[in-house]
């Protein structure tokens, strides 16, 4: 019989709604990166390389945050630890 975490029989959205915003977090990570790499990579003068590295940064930080927001409720939503 496989076991259950103490974590989903008490909070069972928990689970789901972490996994969710862990996904979304992962992917908005990975293509940050990729896009970085890809840039990096480019031959463009630098300094619109420059530019668009700014732009890249600012884009990523808007994505993250209110991921990171959701991580902090859900975090805050369990309690403190036991």
């Amino acid at each position: 019989m496989p076991r259950t975490s103490t974590v989903s029989m008490q909070f069972p959205w928990y689970s789901a709604d972490l996994q969710a915003a862990l996904a979304a977090l992962a992917d908005t990570e990975a293509e940050y990166r990729s896009d970085c790499e890809q840039l990096r990579l480019w031959a463009g003068p630098e300094i619109i390389k420059e530019r668009l590295l700014a732009q890249l940064k600012d884009r990523h930080q808007r994505l993250r945050e209110p991921l990171i927001q959701r991580l902090t409720e859900l975090q805050h939503r369990m309690g403190p630890p036991h």
